[in-house]
């Protein structure tokens, strides 16, 4: 079952009376995991890495998806691919509303001797 909507929170950017981006993970097993996100018009998430490929799903609002510090504009809709350890940021021109799912591939595993 989903955890209610929090507060992300990040001590550098946190200031009093500044909007926050909300999320809640709406599952966890596995090397499989998906968070939904909504980030109020103006809120960046500072860059960062995952270590396991991921997939951005916009749901709705506008914004930048900056991979590798190349901006991508993002709109409802949009899909954005990303590769292990790949630095992103995110930042809500509109309020942005995403899903993330994050998992680890096999395709990304060392190779096991007895896989044929």
């Amino acid at each position: 079952m989903p955890q209610p909507l929090t507060h992300l929170t990040n001590p550098a950017l946190d200031a009093p009376n500044k909007p926050h981006a909300l999320g809640e993970v709406l599952f966890f097993r596995d090397g499989l995991r998906a968070t939904h996100l909504i980030m109020p018009a103006g809120t960046q998430l500072p860059e960062h890495a995952l270590p396991d490929d991921a997939v951005v799903v916009v749901i709705r609002g506008k914004g930048v998806i900056y991979v590798q510090q190349e901006p991508r504009h993002v709109e409802g809709g949009t899909v954005v691919d990303l590769v292990p350890h790949e630095e992103y940021s995110i930042e809500a021109i509109e309020e942005l509303e995403m899903i993330t799912v994050q998992a680890a591939l096999a395709s990304h595993a060392p190779p096991a001797d007895d896989f044929l």
